[in-house]
């Protein structure tokens, strides 16, 4: 250490970083530099939108009532939309809803009887 500093005594700086001893590659088997490398692909993942797109008709349901008389406030609602004629479900559908309005009949007499049973027993 002091040969080094009598060597780069008086010197610029330059000539003391030339005279201290160079790095040592961590890996010398991989003669590689980052700077040699391509460039990693870039996630497109981590892009933002730059703008807002939204679709009017998406969220025309979700209008103010004051935004609804605004804009649509002179027109017909039937002649616009047109009207509501229901559901026309599958027969499967039509089965399961019968099915299903059985069983709350059922459970809804069962219920009553129990309740009119209990009355008669505590009297």
């Amino acid at each position: 250490m002091l040969k080094l500093w009598e060597s780069v005594r008086g010197k610029p700086i330059q000539a003391i970083l030339g005279a201290l001893p160079k790095e040592k590659s961590l890996y010398p088997q991989y003669p590689y530099e980052a700077k040699n490398l391509p460039a990693a692909p870039k996630n497109p993942y981590l892009k933002r939108p730059t703008s807002v797109k939204y679709n009017d008709l998406d969220y025309m349901r979700f209008r103010l009532p004051s935004e609804e008389a605004y804009l649509l406030g002179h027109l017909d609602y039937s002649k616009v939309f047109g009207t509501s004629k229901g559901y026309t479900h599958s027969p499967k559908v039509l089965a399961q809803h019968k099915l299903d309005n059985g069983m709350v009949w059922l459970y809804f007499f069962a219920t009553l009887g129990m309740m009119m049973g209990e009355w008669k027993r505590n009297d």
